[in-house]
């Protein structure tokens, strides 16, 4: 039996060398596997609210509002639940956030179990938003926490580091996105908690927006199609 060459032995060895980074399993880990029922919890200067999610029901059942009272709603509230019921991408997975993040990202720190990396966000490839994200992507920066044990996204974090104007008629001074991650029983890592925070003026109005999100009660509620 002749030799393995070189460079398939270190292949077959699995060498280092060869070995996909943190980073690069996170982002390769998939979504497939069991959907999930959850509880989320909404809280901002507007309306404090719970929601119950359901991916298997039909789409125009999966949202049901349990508190507030519906007579107690605001407009905002009100709008806000409109645009989440005819949003179909919705997603808790934290995979959802793999498409701006580049494989080059720079490791800035790396322990046994996590490594954490900064980047500059990839530009949304949705063309629904006319080019928006693409143009407030140069003023954000992004860090990242993997999980080197179970590969996937444990935090993730986009942030403005200074007021930046993304149109003539409108300029952000506070920008903060932030997502703590968990795993379901299979290891797929899933959303938390978000907190996003923002301000700034548009049409020479100001604006200020606060939201924190949490989710709980997990039920599994089988595969999906």
């Amino acid at each position: 039996m002749k030799p393995l060459p070189a460079i398939l032995f270190l292949i077959a060895a699995g060498a280092p060398g060869w070995a996909a980074t943190p980073l690069e399993a996170a982002l390769a880990a998939t979504e497939d596997g069991p959907d999930y029922a959850y509880d989320l919890t909404l809280e901002d200067s507007d309306t404090t609210a719970r929601l119950r999610i359901d991916p298997s029901l039909p789409a125009d059942q999966q949202l049901t509002v349990i508190s507030p009272a519906e007579d107690e709603w605001t407009k905002g509230f009100r709008r806000k639940i409109k645009r989440m019921r005819e949003d179909e991408d919705g997603s808790f997975w934290c995979s959802q956030f793999a498409d701006v993040i580049p494989t080059d990202a720079a490791l800035i720190e790396e322990t046994n179990k996590l490594a954490r990396y900064s980047f500059k966000p990839s530009p949304s490839e949705d063309k629904d938003d006319d080019g928006r994200m693409a143009r407030m992507a140069k003023f954000i920066d992004g860090i990242v926490t993997v999980d080197k044990q179970a590969p996937g996204i444990r935090a993730f974090e986009l942030v403005a580091p200074k007021p930046f104007k993304p149109a003539t008629v409108a300029r952000v001074d506070r920008f903060r996105m932030h997502v703590e991650c968990t795993p379901v029983p299979d290891g797929r890592m899933r959303i938390e908690a978000m907190t996003m925070d923002v301000s700034g003026s548009a049409m020479f109005r100001a604006f200020e927006a606060f939201e924190i999100q949490s989710i709980s009660n997990l039920d599994e509620v089988g595969t999906p199609d």
